[in-house]
């Protein structure tokens, strides 16, 4: 009787930790992949030089605008 009334808090709390464990990881790993696909991106860009004019246009448009 007296351990029958205790087994229903550690499975429930156990079942809560893995929940949200899940649901962190699950965010760590979103965030890992957006990180990972903005520096390859970044990367890219910096690599093959694209849009480096662009940009410095955009820049030098902001500076002499303001």
């Amino acid at each position: 009787g007296h351990s029958q009334l205790k087994t229903g808090h550690p499975v429930r709390s156990a079942i809560h930790k893995q929940l949200n464990g899940r649901l962190v990881l699950r965010w760590v790993t979103t965030w890992e992949s957006l990180l990972l696909y903005v520096f390859v991106f970044f990367l890219f860009v910096l690599l093959t030089g694209f849009l480096s004019p662009v940009l410095s246009c955009l820049m030098l448009d902001v500076l002499c605008q303001g």
